[in-house]
C-alpha cells in the first residue's frame, strides 16, 4: 500500500497498528539521517528490530502488518521513543577555541551478538591547560541472520575501526589538522592478540580481516603514529566508548548534551 506512519503525540496512542508493516518500517529506519554516527546508539536498536523481523518463520511480507506479539510490542516502544524524543544537540565545531597544539584521536571498538560498532573522540588541550574531548563520529553495524560468534564480531568491530580511523585521519589532514597521535582501544584481549600474532596462520576470515586492519593502519601511519610504536590497547568494558552503541537499553538520555556518549568518559581526560 502507499499508506506512510506519520506520528505525532497527538495520534500515537491511536493511530492504525496496521500500517505497521516491513515497508513501512523500513522507511523509520532510513528515515533517519545521520552520516556521522552521531545518535547510533538508537539507530542501532532500529536496525537490529528491523533486521530480527526477518528471523519469522514464515517469512513476513512487505505489506502485511506485523502479528500481535514481542515484535510489534518492541516495534510500538521504539516509534514512542522516536516520537516522544526531545531535540538533540551536538556541537557543530570539532575544534574549539583557545587550543594549543593539534589534536589526538581516540578510537573504540566493540562487538556482540547483536552489532559491532566504532566511536572516534577527538581531544583537544586548551590554552588553560585544560583538556575538551567530543565524538568525532560513529558506525555502527548490525550482525548477519545467520549469527556469528563474539570473537569474529568483535574482529569486524575492528575492521570498522580501522576504515573510520583512516577516514577521519584523512579528513583532518586535509583541513590542516593532522593528528598528533591516534590511539585504538578495546575490551577484549581476543582481536587484540590476533592482529599480535605474526607467524600464526589464519583461516580464510580472521585472515583477511587482519589483513585489511594492517593495510588500513599503515595507510594512517604516513599521516600520524598509531600508539606508542603501532599498539592497539586494552581498557575495562566501562570505559570502552563503543558499548554504547552495540546495546539495546539507550535511551536518548544517554545521548545528549554532557554525557559521556558526547564527551567521553574520565579515562580519556
Amino acid at each position: 500500500s502507499g499508506s506512510k506512519i506519520v506520528l505525532n503525540h497527538y495520534n500515537l496512542q491511536s493511530f492504525d497498528k496496521s500500517l505497521i508493516t516491513p515497508r513501512n518500517l523500513l522507511s523509520v529506519v532510513n528515515s533517519i539521517y545521520d552520516p556521522l554516527g552521531l545518535v547510533a546508539p538508537l539507530t542501532i536498536k532500529l536496525r537490529i528490530a528491523f533486521r530480527d523481523l526477518f528471523r519469522l518463520d514464515p517469512p513476513l511480507q512487505w505489506d502485511l502488518p506485523l502479528d500481535p506479539g514481542p515484535d510489534l510490542s518492541n516495534w510500538l516502544a521504539l516509534i514512542n521513543l522516536l516520537v516522544s524524543a526531545k531535540c538533540v544537540s551536538f556541537p557543530r565545531y570539532t575544534r574549539p577555541q583557545n587550543v594549543t597544539g593539534i589534536p589526538q584521536l581516540i578510537c573504540f571498538f566493540d562487538g556482540s551478538d547483536l552489532a559491532y560498532a566504532a566511536v572516534i573522540y577527538i581531544r583537544w588541550v586548551l590554552s588553560n591547560e585544560d583538556v575538551y574531548v567530543s565524538l568525532l563520529c560513529a558506525k555502527p553495524r548490525v550482525t548477519p541472520l545467520q549469527r556469528i560468534s563474539t570473537p569474529r564480531s568483535e574482529l569486524n568491530g575492528a575492521v570498522v575501526a580501522s576504515r573510520l580511523l583512516l577516514s577521519a585521519v584523512r579528513s583532518l589532514a586535509s583541513s590542516d589538522a593532522t593528528p598528533e597521535k591516534v590511539w585504538v582501544v578495546r575490551d577484549s584481549e581476543c582481536t587484540l592478540a590476533s592482529l599480535e600474532k605474526i607467524n600464526a596462520p589464519f583461516g580464510e576470515y580472521f585472515g583477511n580481516r587482519i589483513g585489511e586492519i594492517q593495510d588500513n593502519q599503515a595507510q594512517i601511519e604516513k599521516f600520524c603514529p598509531v600508539g606508542n610504536s603501532g599498539e592497539w590497547w586494552h581498557t575495562s568494558s566501562t570505559n570502552n566508548g563503543a558499548d554504547r552503541a552495540t546495546r539495546l537499553d539507550s535511551l536518548v538520555t544517554d545521548i545528549i548534551e554532557n554525557t559521556s556518549w558526547q564527551c567521553g568518559t574520565s579515562y580519556i581526560e
